[in-house]
């Protein structure tokens, strides 16, 4: 399964760095005809050169950066936020074990007490 996940990475990074060198005119004639005919089989790929030219090529980097941050930043709030939630669960285990053993020496020394 992670080696799937790696592949489908690659395989973005790839096709997002195509179609930068499309719109900027830097594929060979045979990669650009290759493109074109991904790009009538994939909808997705076609919406996506679409919008890709509507945008200035220079900025596009920019913004890839700026929303890879802001992800990298919200998956590490939600781990820091999932290991919080498993520490708080973790007290009231703690809290359960240290009462049981109060109440165990507590019946222990009553029954010490009348035996």
């Amino acid at each position: 399964m992670e080696n799937n996940k790696s592949n489908i990475s690659t395989q973005k990074v790839t096709d997002q760095e195509k179609l930068m060198q499309y719109l900027n005119e830097q594929l060979s004639h045979s990669e650009s005809h290759q493109l074109e005919s991904d790009m009538e089989s994939d909808p997705f790929m076609t919406e996506a050169m679409e919008g890709l030219e509507q945008v200035d090529t220079q900025i596009i980097p920019d913004v890839i950066d700026q929303l890879n941050i802001s992800l990298r930043k919200e998956i590490k709030a939600k781990k820091r936020k999932k290991r919080n939630q498993i520490f708080s669960n973790q007290n009231w285990v703690y809290f359960a074990v240290i009462l049981i053993l109060i109440l165990l020496i507590i019946s222990y020394l009553v029954m010490k007490k009348m035996g």
